[in-house]
C-alpha cells in the first residue's frame, strides 16, 4: 500500500538522499536496518522476551492537547499489542517526550532514564532542540549504554548516515501517511469521508475548516463519576490545543503508519523463521536471531567513533568530552520516565538522622482506573482497530477499558576534607505521583487540585526543593565507574514553594548543624557546596556562576567529578547545599548523573 511504502535507499553511496515522498508515506531505512530490525523481533520471538519502543521529543510528540492515550505512540501500542501478544512477545510502548524540552536533560542519564532494554529509540524533537551535539549525544548514549543497541528511528539525516556508515546503527526514518489522505472541500463533504480522515487535509478554499479546533481535538477534562468528586473545577477540554500541536487524527495516522513499519518487519521475521525451520529444521539457525555479538559490534564502533565524526565532541563545552564514549546513568525526578520507582532521586537520597526522608508535595486526587471514555475510540460505526487485530467482537459489546492499554578549574575554591555529612530536613519533592513510566497503563498524576484530571499526561518537571536553610541534600551514587558525576538544577523556584522552611530561621529549623546559626538572606554573599564522599566544596557566587553550564533551554548543570584516572567502580556519597541566602533563594534538583 503506498500510503505506508517503506523506501530503501543505500547510504554507503555518498550521493543517496531519500525521497523526499517517502515522508508523506511510511518512511524510509536500508536494508541492513530492517535486516536489523527483523533479527530483534524474531530475538524476541524465540525468548519470549519484551519489545521495547521508546520515544523522546517535544510537547506534540508527549500529544499535548489530546489526551494521553492519543498521541501517536499510544495509538501505536494500541495497533500492535494484541498481534504481539499473539507471538509471545510483550510489548512496551513508552511516550517519554515532554513539553519545551528537547532530549539532553535524560541523554544524559539514558540508561536509567529511558531504559536500559530499548529495541527502538525514536526522537521526536525538531521544534525545541535544533542543536546536533545534542540529538548525537542521544543517540551515542543509547547505542552505548543499554543492555540492547537500538533501532534509531527520526532525526537529521546526516547524523544518522554517520552512525549507519562508521557504527553499524540501524536507522529508520518515519514517515507520516498523508500521502493516502483524500482532501476535504467543506463540511458537507467531511461527513462523507471515512471519521478518521476528516479535515487532516484541506482544499485551499475550505483551510480554516481544517485549522478549527473543534475539527482537530476530540478531548475533554471530567466526566462525571459517582465515587470522585474532584477538589477543583475541571476544565472543558485539556489545555494547549495550539496550532503547533497536531490534533487526534494526525497523531492516530502517524501511530498507524509506524505500526504498518513494525508489522512489515514483523510479517518478514515470521517467514524467516518459517522458512529457516522448514528447510533447515528447529531450532532456527543463529545467524538469523543471536544479538549479542550484533549489539557489541555497534556498541564498541560507537565508543570507538573518532571525534572528527559527527557533533557529540562539541558537548565538551559543558561536559567532560568522554560522555560520548561511556555510559551515562541517572536519577530524576522528572515524568516520565523508565522504571519510575527505581530511576527517582527519591531512591538513592540518605535519610536524615531520625529516619525521615523529604515529603511529597503533591498526592493524588484518585487512583485506579478512570471510568470509560468514549472520545478514546471511533463513533458508532466507524472502523476501529483493536477488534480487528485481536479477532474481538465490536466494541459495543465489550468494556471499553479492554481496549486501553568538573569540578571547577579555580584555584582559590575552599575545599575541606572528611566533614561528617549530617542529611538537612528541610527539603522536599516535587514529583507527580503514581506509576509514571509512559506507557499506556501507567496511572500517574491526577494531582489534588488539577483542572484536568482525565488528560493523562505524565509530563511534569520535578525535582528536590530546598534552599539555605534545607540543610546537605545526601545521595548514594551507585557504581561510580568513569569517574563522572554531574548534577542538574533549576534556580529559578519562588521562596513560597519551600513549604518546608516556613517560619525557619536557622538552618534544619535549628533542630542540629547549629555551627551555621542563623544564616542571613544575603544572595551576594551565596555560596554553594557540594560533597564527595565527605570531601567539601565550597563556591563563592562569582565561583559559582562561572562553573554552572547552560547547555540548552532551561537546562544548567554542574560537574561536581571529573576524574578520568578513576581505577575502580565504587559506591559515591554526594551531598549538596547553599549557604548565606535564607530561604529567598530556591533551587530545584531535577537530575544526577554519573558514569
Amino acid at each position: 500500500m503506498d500510503m505506508f511504502k517503506l523506501s530503501l535507499i543505500d547510504l554507503d553511496d555518498d550521493s543517496a538522499v531519500p525521497n523526499s515522498a517517502s515522508l508523506t508515506q511510511g518512511g524510509w531505512t536500508t536494508k541492513r536496518s530492517l535486516r536489523g530490525l527483523v533479527r530483534r523481533l524474531i530475538h524476541a520471538m524465540m525468548t519470549n522476551d519484551t519489545f521495547t519502543i521508546v520515544l523522546g521529543g517535544h510537547s506534540a510528540a508527549a500529544g499535548h492537547g489530546n489526551h494521553f492515550l492519543q498521541s501517536y505512540m499510544m495509538q501505536m501500542y494500541k495497533v500492535l499489542e494484541p498481534i504481539f501478544n499473539r507471538v509471545g512477545v510483550k510489548l512496551i510502548v513508552r511516550n517519554l517526550a515532554q513539553g519545551g524540552l528537547g532530549t539532553m536533560q535524560h541523554s544524559l542519564g539514558s540508561s536509567s532514564i529511558y531504559g536500559d532494554n530499548v529495541d527502538v529509540l525514536v526522537w521526536d524533537s525538531s521544534m525545541t532542540e535544533k542543536d546536533k551535539n545534542a540529538i548525537d549525544l542521544f543517540y551515542r548514549q543509547a547505542l552505548i549504554g543499554g543492555k540492547r543497541a537500538p533501532l534509531l528511528w527520526g532525526g537529521p539525516f546526516d547524523l544518522l548516515k554517520n552512525l549507519y556508515r562508521f557504527a553499524d546503527a540501524d536507522v529508520m526514518v518515519p514517515g507520516n501517511g498523508m500521502y493516502g489522505i483524500p482532501e476535504t472541500l467543506d463540511g458537507d463533504h467531511a461527513a462523507k469521508l471515512p471519521f478518521a480522515s476528516r479535515y487532516m487535509k484541506c482544499a485551499e478554499e475550505s483551510h480554516d475548516l481544517c485549522n478549527l479546533n473543534e475539527n482537530r481535538f476530540r478531548a475533554l477534562c471530567w466526566i462525571d463519576r459517582e465515587d470522585v468528586t474532584p477538589s477543583n473545577k475541571q476544565l472543558p477540554k485539556p489545555q494547549s490545543q495550539v496550532r503547533w500541536h497536531p490534533g487526534f487524527r494526525v497523531h492516530q495516522l502517524m501511530g498507524r503508519t509506524m505500526a504498518m513499519v513494525i508489522l512489515t518487519a514483523l510479517g518478514d521475521a515470521i517467514d524467516t523463521w518459517s522458512e529457516g525451520t522448514i528447510f533447515e529444521g528447529h531450532p532456527l539457525a543463529d545467524e538469523n536471531w543471536h544479538v549479542t555479538d550484533y549489539y557489541n559490534n555497534i556498541r564498541e564502533k560507537t565508543i570507538n567513533l573518532d571525534s572528527s565524526i559527527g557533533y557529540c565532541t562539541q558537548n565538551n563545552k559543558f561536559f567532560p568530552e568522554r560522555i560520548c564514549k561511556v555510559p551515562m546513568k541517572g536519577r530524576t525526578e522528572f515524568t516520565p520516565r523508565a522504571n519510575p520507582n527505581y530511576t527517582s532521586i527519591q531512591s538513592i537520597i540518605k535519610a536524615a538522622p531520625d529516619g525521615s526522608y523529604p515529603p511529597m508535595k503533591s498526592e493524588m486526587e484518585y487512583e485506579g482506573p478512570d471510568v470509560p471514555n468514549t472520545l478514546l475510540i471511533p463513533p458508532d460505526g466507524e472502523i476501529d482497530i483493536p477488534p480487528i487485530v485481536s479477532n474481538r467482537r465490536l466494541l459495543q459489546d465489550i468494556d471499553l477499558d479492554s481496549t486501553l492499554i568538573p569540578p571547577s578549574t579555580h584555584p582559590n575554591l575552599r575545599q575541606r576534607r572528611l566533614q561528617h555529612i549530617t542529611p538537612g530536613k528541610g527539603w522536599e519533592v516535587d514529583a507527580f505521583p503514581g506509576y509514571c513510566d509512559g506507557t499506556a497503563h501507567g496511572i500517574c498524576g491526577r494531582v489534588k487540585g488539577s483542572n484536568c484530571l482525565l488528560s493523562g499526561h505524565m509530563d511534569h518537571r520535578g525535582g528536590i526543593i530546598g534552599n539555605a536553610l534545607s540543610g546537605w541534600l545526601v545521595m548514594e551514587v551507585p557504581k561510580v565507574a568513569n569517574g563522572i558525576i554531574i548534577i542538574k538544577f533549576e534556580d529559578w523556584h519562588q521562596e513560597n514553594e519551600s513549604t518546608v522552611t516556613q517560619g525557619w530561621t536557622e538552618v534544619n529549623g535549628g533542630e542540629y548543624d547549629r555551627n551555621l546559626a542563623s544564616v542571613p538572606p544575603l544572595p551576594d554573599n551565596f555560596v554553594f557546596e557540594y560533597a564527595i564522599d565527605g570531601n567539601v566544596t565550597s563556591l563563592n557566587k562569582t565561583q559559582f556562576e562561572e562553573s554552572v553550564k547552560n547547555p540548552q533551554r532551561t537546562i544548567l548543570t554542574l560537574v561536581i567529578l571529573d576524574d578520568p584516572n578513576m581505577k575502580e567502580p565504587k559506591d559515591i556519597q554526594v551531598a549538596l547545599r547553599m549557604r548565606n541566602s535564607g530561604r529567598t533563594k530556591v533551587f530545584s534538583f531535577t537530575h544526577i548523573y554519573w558514569s
